[in-house]
């Protein structure tokens, strides 16, 4: 999924009561829900052949996420180790597992896929349910990161409070060194670090709220814009997600915020169940339209579209074709796109030079629905599943024709 679905999940998280694991919890799960995506930096040196070989490799099996899950929370323990109340570390291991296991999760939904058990089986497990990013999911994970925010910090005590002013009005006078000294080191500890806390709590908060409005609003605008969904449903989610931030705002649920956290998050079970239904439907409607072409489909990948979840893009591999169909449930239509030739037959694709290449070893490790197809000088490697186009792409890799 994006980041910003595993931002929000990090946060609903700590919402739900993970921030209860004390001091830094918080940002540690949203670190966490984020952290293996890191490997994709990995691309800078190996280029494409690494990423499509690497990514969602040995960060994102169990293997890895336990040995990232200790190594983040060493790391955000030492972050804190300043704060008036220290972190525990083995509370903050137990948080970037919690954050760094969601972020499996929700990657297994798609069709990209995930290998949890590397680096023992390199099995691609797919989820084939909801699209990379899915601004519903979005609305839901915020609404319960939104509702269930902890009130604005507490005003510091009146003894802190007079305390600082005491040392400050002895700083002032300094009649003495020693009594001056004193004073000016009593400043921290009568409650000068709980100022500073309140105060970055305070923009903090602010910031967050323009954050919500503005995320908000660009959903409301590509919706709207973007010519992929019906204008209708900006009616719907912009309206929702303003709801949410004024009941938020208002301090509506300020009594019941882990309740409604949990509700809104526990949501987005029965709405993936529903897309994982409807999803079957379309690729039984696809392989059905296949048949019909007096054909077999021998295998299928189905893609729902953002914020319409009764559209999919579905392609269905049958004997030497791969077909690429769009699939409206709601008006029960089909309508071919395009395809590509499979071309796995090619002589070229035993060729010492094509299969001693890195670009074909990455093609061998990431393709679902792979073909072979050449240019005027190039042979093309691709995945049908998102590029079914014998062209470059950021999932077809090009190897130059041998001699």
């Amino acid at each position: 999924m994006d980041n910003a679905t595993h931002t929000l999940c990090g946060l609903a998280l700590a919402r739900m009561g993970g921030d209860r694991l004390g001091p830094m919890a918080t940002p540690t799960l949203v670190i966490a829900a984020n952290l293996p995506d890191a490997d994709a930096v990995g691309a800078l040196w190996g280029g494409q052949p690494w990423y499509l070989c690497h990514h969602r490799g040995l960060t994102h099996a169990v293997l890895g996420l336990a040995v990232q899950a200790v190594l983040l929370g060493l790391a955000m323990t030492w972050v804190g180790r300043r704060l008036p109340e220290r972190p525990r570390a083995r509370a903050l291991i137990a948080a970037a597992a919690l954050g760094l296991l969601s972020h499996l999760a929700l990657d297994g939904l798609n069709t990209y896929g995930v290998r949890p058990w590397l680096p023992f089986v390199d099995t691609w497990y797919y989820g084939d349910t909801a699209f990379i990013v899915d601004p519903w999911m979005w609305l839901l994970l915020g609404a319960a990161a939104c509702l269930g925010a902890p009130p604005p910090a507490a005003p510091a005590p009146p003894a802190d409070a007079e305390g600082l002013a005491r040392a400050e009005r002895l700083a002032d006078v300094g009649a003495h060194e020693a009594a001056r000294d004193a004073a000016l080191a009593a400043l921290p500890r009568a409650g000068a670090s709980r100022e500073v806390l309140r105060d970055a709590w305070a923009v903090g908060g602010r910031v967050a709220t323009f954050a919500w409005w503005g995320l908000s609003g660009a959903v409301v605008l590509a919706i709207l814009f973007s010519g992929r969904a019906p204008p209708a449903l900006a009616l719907v989610w912009g309206p929702l997600m303003a709801a949410v931030l004024v009941a938020r705002q208002r301090g509506a649920l300020r009594g019941r915020r882990r309740a409604a956290a949990w509700t809104c998050a526990l949501l987005v079970v029965p709405y993936l169940a529903a897309l994982r239904a409807l999803d079957r439907a379309a690729l039984g409607r696809a392989e059905a339209w296949v048949a019909a072409q007096g054909l077999a489909p021998d295998a299928g990948v189905c893609h729902p579209t953002p914020m319409t979840p009764w559209r999919f893009r579905a392609l269905v591999a049958t004997g030497p074709w791969i077909f690429d169909l769009d699939v409206d449930l709601r008006a029960g239509e089909v309508a071919p796109r395009g395809g590509v030739r499979r071309g796995l037959d090619d002589p070229l694709l035993a060729h010492p030079d094509v299969v001693g290449s890195p670009e074909h070893h990455a093609w061998r490790c990431f393709a679902r629905l792979p073909f072979a197809a050449r240019t005027d000088d190039l042979l093309i490697l691709g995945d049908a599943r998102y590029a079914p186009r014998p062209e470059r792409a950021w999932c077809n890799l090009a190897v130059p024709l041998p001699e």
